[in-house]
């Protein structure tokens, strides 16, 4: 049974009513105005008699109250009344005093908003299934202009809500979208969330069940499903949507979204939903879009993205998607790809691409395409939509924002290069691995590579490519954060493209290059270059490239043959890597065994994740590694060990050791186990197994003096 609000008193004034439209008034224009003062409250009906919503009732209060063909009584309390708990709230300056809340004068049980000034109204303008509704927010130059439209056959229909700040000076702004639902003949039901930001109230925590939903356009907004009198009191804390649901409460409910916003004097913006009433679960399907490049310059060629997101369970079948080009902009013939190739029909700056198209169930599908910019600078947007049949399909509102420059944009990239003699590694505080200077003969060297931006624009599409310069030097890997490498063999080159916009005065995440020194056996040297481009002009190209020479000791070198003796030698970081075993433990804690007298330094542990300093076991990723700083390795005198859960790493005069705790290890199961000193070294791999049902270790990887030191055996 509905309950008076928490304020014990019911928010409606008794005597005031709006009794149903004898007519749906869809067929021509009509203009309704009612000055301030006045007592009656106008009403328009946007909604068809063929259905599914019958009736979609909006005051010129901005109540709104929903008819659907599968119920008897209206989707929203009250359920036999035309005026519904439900509408558009606004509060103003909510950090000024808790600030000033605008939104219906009528609303029945909405008392727990707290003090609500009653909307002041423009006017009401109806032409067929559209209607706009102005209003203001007093006298406070807050001016909302809603605009709230149904495509006959849909189960849903959209809501704009533009927001305009006539007054002389800025304000911050909660605006709320809510109603308390009457889903299916009943006041009582469970709620939903859904990717995007969607919230409904539904009548089954099972799938496809009746839902009623609110399905946000805009992006930034927050959403609240709860107890009625919850979401009526969320709206007068006047404070953000919480972003929570109770889901699996059965409750006499309500839900709704809001968003925030601050306007400057003069200032105007948009907010838009769906509203979507479904007896069979049918959920809103939803649509971003993307430009290739934000900043261009006039009448150069740029690309947008649409992305259709299905949330159902089954595939859904597009019948059409649309897109409003900006004034001034052309589509390129030819250059449609994704859920098609064909190319659009052209209606003015409308592109219609007509179906079917299927976006599968819990998928996405996407359809790209190519313009021709505006030769008017400034900035514009776009906005597509798409129809499918017993579904409805959210459109993007104005995005994709391209501006369009008055002259070619340009961004001054540097680009520098080291191995880490003499110049330390990129990274700052903490810097990435590089080297070794010199490296020996066939062995791997790593370069450290930083990209700056001097401006004055954002870079965009910014690339390195790494070439080796030296006769038998070649090109290994490329990998940091943000960056995606290639290695084309055929031309010796590593080609490294940033995906994030790198801002003026911004340098680049650290790129590490790797390249295998010649074969030599005389000591030598060799050269590695390096260059930077993006998609913008750059004014100064001096700056473009950067090489770095790096000492090559010969295999003849004693030094060179005596590698394996002294691997451990001068070494105090040590990383070692492994993938997990069929119950993905992995255990990095460790013991420290120095020689008799000898004091480690300061020990330092960290899991390093797998991208950050990509190590190879058997040809993969090891999916566990830690890096180990600090060890007292070395020394000449016997047993200088470490120990860790996994591992047991022996360094004598004989060779090295690398052994695996069995005990760890589920009897006979094989384990891959790597090692290696450095990001530039390729890791020593074997696959291990218990053999000893009552033994702790079990020897993996053996070399000694004089062998090849990544040539281990067992």
């Amino acid at each position: 049974m509905r309950r008076p609000n928490r304020l014990n008193q019911w928010s409606f004034r008794k005597g005031r009513t709006a009794a149903p439209l004898a007519v749906a008034l869809v067929a021509s224009a009509l203009v309704l105005l009612r000055p301030a003062s006045s007592a009656a409250l106008t009403t328009a009906d946007i909604g068809d008699p063929a259905g599914p919503l019958t009736h979609i009732y909006i005051t010129s209060q901005t109540n709104c109250q929903v008819a659907h063909t599968g119920d008897s009584n209206f989707e929203l309390y009250e359920p036999s009344s035309t005026t519904g708990d439900c509408g558009t709230f606004l509060v103003v300056d909510p950090g000024n005093e808790g600030g000033t809340l605008y939104g219906p004068e009528d609303c029945l049980a909405c008392g727990s908003t707290g003090p609500r000034t009653p909307w002041t109204e423009v006017s009401q303008t109806q032409s067929g299934h559209s209607v706009v509704t102005v209003v203001d927010a007093g006298t406070s130059g807050i001016r909302l202009t809603e605009t709230d439209s149904y495509s006959p056959g849909q189960e849903s229909f959209l809501s704009s809500l533009a927001i305009q700040n006539t007054d002389t000076s800025s304000h911050t702004l909660v605006l709320y979208r809510a109603g308390d639902c009457f889903l299916g003949n009943t006041d009582e039901g469970f709620g939903q969330t859904f990717p995007g930001g969607g919230i409904a109230c539904a009548a089954s925590t099972e799938p496809n069940s009746r839902i009623e939903e609110w399905v946000p356009v805009t992006i930034g907004s927050h959403y609240y499903e709860a107890f009625f009198d919850s979401v009526w009191a969320g709206i007068g804390s006047h404070g953000d949507f919480p972003d929570t649901c109770d889901c699996n409460i059965f409750e006499d409910n309500g839900a709704g979204l809001s968003w925030r916003t601050t306007l400057l004097a003069g200032r105007a913006a948009t907010y838009s939903h769906l509203t979507n009433f479904s007896p069979t679960g049918s959920l809103v399907l939803t649509m971003t879009k993307t430009a290739d490049s934000s900043i261009v310059a006039p009448g150069d060629q740029d690309g947008y993205t649409i992305t259709v997101n299905n949330p159902n369970e089954s595939a859904v079948a597009l019948d059409s998607v649309t897109d409003d080009l900006p004034g001034g902009f052309s589509y390129v013939p030819g250059s449609t790809s994704g859920m098609t190739s064909d190319d659009p029909s052209i209606s003015g700056q409308t592109l219609t691409w007509n179906g079917s198209f299927p976006v599968p169930g819990g998928g996405s599908d996407t359809l790209h395409f190519n313009v021709i910019v505006a030769e008017t600078p400034g900035e514009y947007f776009n906005q597509a939509s798409a129809t499918a049949e017993g579904f409805s399909v959210a459109p993007t509102g104005p995005t994709a924002q391209i501006t369009v420059t008055g002259t070619q944009p340009e961004a001054d990239l540097s680009i520098t290069k080291t191995d880490g003699n003499p110049d330390p590694c990129p990274g700052g505080e903490t810097p990435i691995p590089c080297g070794p200077d010199p490296v020996s003969s066939g062995r791997p060297v790593a370069y450290g590579i930083s990209v700056a931006n001097a401006g004055p624009d954002p870079a965009t599409g910014v690339t390195v490519t790494d070439t080796p310069q030296t006769i038998g030097a070649t090109a290994q890997s490329g990998f940091g954060t943000g960056w995606t490498c290639t290695v084309d063999t055929e031309s010796n080159t590593v080609t490294c493209a940033y995906s994030p916009t790198l801002d003026p005065g911004d340098t680049a995440e650290p790129l590490t290059v790797v390249v295998k020194a010649p074969t030599s056996t005389t000591d030598t040297s060799m050269t590695d270059e390096a260059s930077v481009s993006a998609d913008q002009a750059d004014p100064n190209s001096e700056n473009n490239t950067a090489s770095e020479d790096t000492a090559v000791t010969g295999s003849g070198n004693q030094s060179s043959k005596n590698h394996a003796e002294g691997f451990f030698d001068n070494i105090n970081t040590l990383t070692i890597a492994t993938t997990r075993d069929q119950t993905s433990r992995f255990y990095s804690s460790l013991t420290i065994h120095p020689d008799p007298g000898l004091e480690p330094a300061v020990v330092t542990i960290d899991e390093v994740p797998p991208s950050q300093y990509p190590t190879l076991c058997g040809g993969k990723l090891c999916d566990a590694q830690v890096q180990v700083t600090g060890l007292p390795l070395g020394q000449a005198a016997a047993n200088n060990a470490m120990q860790v859960h996994w591992f047991y790493v022996k360094d004598t005069k004989q060779g090295s050791t690398v052994w695996v705790r069995g005990d760890q290890e589920p009897f006979a199961t094989p384990l891959r186990n790597c090692i290696t000193r450095g990001i530039a070294d390729p890791p020593k791999c074997v696959n291990s197994r218990r053999v000893l049902r009552n033994g702790d270790r079990d020897i993996m990887l053996l070399w000694r003096n004089g062998g090849d030191p990544w040539g281990g055996k067992r």
